[in-house]
């Protein structure tokens, strides 16, 4: 017999939804280097903008970085520094 979701089931399922209707959308600029090099541009001014927020929580930036890099071989741009 199957558990009813909890609540954390829920929001994980919604935020995976979200990502796959994104990637979706984003398919046609995947193809684009530049589009990756605005990501990258993005990405670094942040890290710049926001030394104390990555400093006190490092392991939520690098995961950040990790699954820009996973969008960017799931839509099949180059691998690159994202």
């Amino acid at each position: 017999m199957q558990q009813k979701p909890t609540d954390e089931d829920v929001m994980v399922a919604k935020q995976a939804a979200m990502e796959i209707v994104m990637l979706t959308m984003m398919r046609p600029l995947a193809g684009n280097p530049r589009f990756w090099a605005d990501i990258e541009a993005i990405a670094d001014a942040f890290q710049k903008a926001s030394p104390d927020e990555i400093a006190a929580f490092p392991q939520r930036w690098e995961a950040t970085r990790g699954f820009l890099q996973q969008w960017r071989q799931a839509l099949g741009g180059a691998p690159g520094q994202v």
